[in-house]
């Protein structure tokens, strides 16, 4: 168990600085060479960069001197396999900072998810739905931890889709609409991102165009959202859509993750829920406390968040 969460840390760019005190914390520090070979072909795979940094650790370390290797009679080698692995990576240049990567977020019960997205890029072609953000992250957490007798989800401004993953993920009789702005976004990388996880051709996963208060809402039973209410001007259609969604589509309440970067904002969106009669409490923060902004960044985001993070009920 000690070993595959080490490898979910690596499939998550656990901070290589950082490896001799997580592997220190083992209390059984012994990995199994098959399989550390097999979780570093798939890193490779889809971030080679990375991967050639997590190798020449291991090799300079080397790893040896924080755990025990164990081989079976038909493994390779691991010193000889990781000098002859590193060389095929020297060739390797810098990192485009623009450059995609597959992210594997593992939440509890092991629902594991795959992400494309680019860390790097805050917003590209319009949107900022390319990378994973802290109060999805966040939202997903609490989904796959938390029990909810809802089934049929709406997603509002989806991004990378993580959110709906985590829903379908953790509760396989469930269904999503997954909905964004932007069709581009939902024709290419969100489409993409439920192909990763075995999603795409799933009739429990509905990709639609979503103007809020624009477009049709469709008939659900809770309404999921994160990291939506960074702009006050876009608060307004925001509460309007999720109020039609309460009153008139089923919802019996909505979830929302909110990064409080501005608390004028944060302020904004709670006044505009008021105005339209929406009763909101906070279920679950990182503000609640140090132990609780503890647990998330150790688990998802290997530093201290930048700012906290709330997660509101919203019911009528």
């Amino acid at each position: 168990m000690e070993e595959e969460q080490l490898y979910a840390r690596l499939h998550q760019r656990y901070p290589i600085a950082r490896l001799p005190a997580l592997l220190a914390a083992l209390s059984n520090p012994v990995l199994h060479v098959a399989l550390l070979i097999k979780n570093f072909e798939l890193i490779c795979e889809r971030n080679a960069h990375y991967a050639k940094r997590l190798l020449k650790w291991m090799v300079d370390e080397p790893i040896e001197k924080h755990v025990r290797l164990e081989a079976g009679s038909e493994d390779e080698d691991f010193s000889e396999w990781s000098y002859a692995r590193y060389a095929t990576l020297l060739s390797l240049g810098a990192r485009d900072p623009s450059a995609a990567d597959v992210v594997r977020y593992t939440f509890a019960a092991g629902v594991a998810i795959d992400v494309r997205e680019t860390p790097g890029v805050i917003a590209a072609a319009g949107t900022t739905g390319h990378r994973t953000w802290e109060a999805a992250l966040y939202l997903a957490d609490y989904l796959c931890r938390v029990p909810l007798r809802q089934s049929v989800a709406l997603e509002l401004g989806a991004g990378t889709g993580l959110v709906s993953l985590a829903w379908l993920r953790s509760r396989p009789e469930s269904s999503a609409y997954i909905t964004d702005g932007d069709s581009a976004l939902l024709e290419g990388h969100l489409a993409e991102n439920l192909a990763l996880n075995g999603l795409r051709s799933s009739p429990r996963a509905s990709l639609r165009r979503l103007w809020w208060n624009v477009d049709e809402v469709p008939q659900n039973d809770i309404v999921l959202a994160a990291d939506v209410t960074y702009d006050s001007t876009v608060l307004p259609d925001l509460c309007a859509c999720i109020h039609h969604s309460l009153a008139d589509c089923g919802s019996q309440l909505a979830l929302v993750a909110a990064t409080v970067r501005n608390e004028l904002t944060v302020a904004n969106f709670e006044r505009e829920l008021e105005r339209l009669g929406i009763a909101h409490t906070i279920v679950s923060s990182t503000e609640t406390s140090e132990a609780e902004a503890d647990r998330f960044s150790t688990n998802y985001i290997f530093q201290a968040s930048v700012a906290p993070i709330r997660i509101y009920k919203l019911t009528l």
